[in-house]
């Protein structure tokens, strides 16, 4: 027996999710609505889309929110595809970005045809290393020792390695919180913020000298 195919898209947040729908053999895509952000309400949802003849494809857009949503379709075995936000088409026109809307464009790109790219998730045997590797992405815009390291590195190394390093600092800082059961104390890096400061201002000074500027502070 054919199935009929629907692509279910998902615009994924940590306490709700948009849901729209767009069956392979139209151009017309659907809104479900807003669910829950929990695993239990997707699990509703996709039993409720899918009675007997048709079969679901959920895709999503790439992001932090969706790491635990891939991971729970692949232990249900559910076709998934994470999709590069960068790369969604859409209308020169369309300048509003909500969350219907999202949906509504993670679901049809997948049936007219439009210039778009699935990215794989990384598979790693420990969730640990996982969440060190969101949480050091998650730094880019930090205005915090942190931050501005990993910006430094990103600069230097490129993403994929900033990522790895920056994971690997998390972990030694964790590990150490761990082994002597100390609570994080942000004053352990006040100095190393004070430093990196100095450096910037500095910078700041010596391009104001070389263009016959000088920096005054505000009152």
């Amino acid at each position: 027996m054919n199935k009929t195919l629907h692509y279910v898209g998902l615009d994924v947040h940590k306490e709700s999710i948009a849901v729209s729908i767009a069956p392979a053999n139209s151009t017309e895509v659907r809104q479900y609505g807003i669910i829950g952000g929990s695993l239990d309400a997707v699990d509703k949802l996709l039993k409720k889309l899918s009675p007997p003849g048709v079969e679901l494809r959920v895709v999503y857009e790439a992001g932090p929110c969706g790491f635990v949503l891939c991971r729970h379709l692949r232990s249900q075995g559910i076709h998934y595809e994470a999709i590069a936000p960068s790369l969604i088409t859409r209308k020169a026109s369309d300048h509003v970005k909500t969350n219907r809307r999202d949906a509504d464009q993670l679901a049809r790109n997948r049936i007219t045809g439009g210039k778009i790219y699935s990215v794989r998730t990384r598979e790693v045997k420990s969730r640990v290393a996982e969440a060190l590797r969101l949480a050091a992405q998650s730094l880019w815009q930090a205005r915090n020792y942190f931050g501005d390291l990993y910006r430094r590195w990103k600069a230097r190394l490129g993403s994929p390695k900033a990522i790895t390093a920056m994971a690997h600092k998390l972990a030694r800082v964790l590990w150490h919180l761990l082994k002597f059961k100390e609570a994080f104390n942000p004053e352990v890096f006040a100095k190393e913020e004070a430093k990196l400061k100095r450096q910037k201002l500095q910078r700041l000074q010596n391009m104001a000298a070389a263009l016959n500027y000088q920096l005054v502070p505000q009152p």
